[in-house]
Formats: structure tokens, C-alpha cells, sequence
């Protein structure tokens, strides 16, 4: 407004109107940017504790998932390895027998278990609904080898 042409000067070359009123601004302005900051920092401190809160009870919730997953899994296994047992000794119980017939190497009599066996060929009478019937395809004879394993394990 001083260099305007026409217009009375009310602030001379130095300018202190304008440097006053320029520093009184800054003044008041710096207080309140102060008090801003700390509000904004107050603010995101309570911000950083929740989510500290809750990351903390998330990690706990992760822990005790981690938990119950390996509780089962161990439950399981054992589960598995009883299973395992039950079936070995099962296994170690089973006794196969192999009858070779003069007239057809076909026929064979397997022994399960003591007193439950399994006729191949229709001349035997049937059993009890426990024995079922069924016939071999190849010879006795050529499945030595499997019989071998079955017996040997």
C-alpha cells in the first residue's frame, strides 16, 4: 500500500507497522501450532497403546490356538499310533494257511483267526454269515511269495 501511487504512506521504508504485525501473528500462531501438536501426539499415543492392547490379546488368542492345535494334533497321533498297535497285533494274529488240493491247485483255506475260515469252492457246505466264499485265480502255488509276507511280518 506505501508504493502505491496517490495513497498517504503509513508505514515508511523500514516497514516496522508490517514487521510488528507480522511478529504478533507469528506470536499467537506458534502457541497454537505448540498446543495442536501435542493434542495430535496425546491423540496418537492413546492410538498406539490400543493397538498395543490389542495386538497383545491377539498374540494371546494366537498362543492358545497354537495350543489347542497341538493338543489335538498330539491327541490325534496318539489316537493314530493306538490305532497302529491295534493293527499290528491284529496282524501278528492273523495265521494264513494254504491247503494245496491234489485234484485243483485253485482251492485254498485260509485261517483268520482260530475257527473262522474261508472256503474257496463251492463243495464245502457254507458257513456262518462271518466266512465268505470266493475263488482264486491263479494257483496256490504261484503266491507263495505273498502268502510268505503275510506271515512273515
Amino acid at each position: 500500500m506505501n508504493l502505491t501511487p496517490g495513497v498517504p504512506h503509513w508505514d515508511n521504508s523500514p516497514f516496522i507497522m508490517l514487521n510488528l504485525v507480522f511478529s504478533f501473528a507469528s506470536a499467537y500462531t506458534a502457541p497454537i501450532v505448540l498446543m495442536s501438536q501435542n493434542r495430535q501426539s496425546d491423540t496418537d499415543r492413546r492410538s498406539t497403546e490400543i493397538d498395543h492392547q490389542v495386538n497383545l490379546k491377539a498374540s494371546q488368542n494366537i498362543e492358545l490356538l497354537h495350543q489347542k492345535l497341538d493338543d489335538l494334533h498330539s491327541q490325534r497321533l496318539n489316537e493314530l499310533t493306538q490305532i497302529i498297535k491295534d493293527q499290528q497285533q491284529i496282524i501278528n494274529e492273523l495265521k494264513v494257511t494254504l491247503v494245496n488240493s491234489p485234484k485243483d491247485n485253485k482251492e485254498a483255506k485260509v485261517a483268520l483267526l482260530p475257527g473262522l475260515h474261508i472256503q474257496t469252492n463251492s463243495k464245502f457246505p457254507k458257513q456262518p454269515s462271518s466266512n465268505k466264499s470266493f475263488t482264486v485265480a491263479q494257483a496256490v502255488g504261484d503266491n507263495n511269495k505273498a502268502v510268505e509276507k503275510l506271515t512273515h511280518h
